[in-house]
């Protein structure tokens, strides 16, 4: 099923006329992970940072792209990965070749340096306060709404 739905995604974006948005989505990366803290600062690297892995790939390597990024997206029970750059058309299956390609070599044939390591832990470290805010928000919105009387 997860697969037939990651390929349902690319043919769809794939089919796109003109510019389309390539995105390859992976399921599974709930926040209740043990691991999810190291996968947090995996996406920096990959994609989640200014100066990352695909972006480099994408836009600097192969010129096909002003950008390219990856965010987790995490819910109660579930989350999603997801890879994304805007392409051209005929770009698109070269695109889709090259996160693969990054994906298979992160950590393997392309060790994650001390600099990058540094750069990601930072980033996430210095976004913490934003998040807490905004739990915090989410948190009193839903309290003062369960609290309404109905007067």
């Amino acid at each position: 099923m997860r697969d037939e739905f990651t390929e349902d995604v690319k043919r769809t974006l794939a089919a796109r006329t003109g510019n389309a948005m390539f995105a390859s989505v992976r399921e599974n990366y709930a926040r209740q992970l043990i691991d999810y803290p190291a996968l947090a600062v995996a996406n920096r690297i990959y994609g989640g940072m200014s100066d990352n892995r695909i972006w480099k790939n994408i836009r600097q390597q192969h010129g096909i792209a002003y950008y390219a990024s990856s965010e987790l997206s995490t819910f109660p029970g579930v989350g999603l990965w997801t890879i994304l750059s805007p392409v051209q058309q005929d770009s698109t299956a070269l695109a889709m070749r090259e996160f693969e390609k990054e994906l298979a070599a992160f950590g393997r044939t392309k060790p994650i340096t001390q600099v990058e390591l540094d750069q990601a832990k930072t980033g996430l470290i210095r976004a913490l306060p934003v998040h807490v805010w905004v739990q915090m928000k989410q948190a009193l919105r839903e309290n003062s709404s369960s609290n309404y009387d109905g007067k």
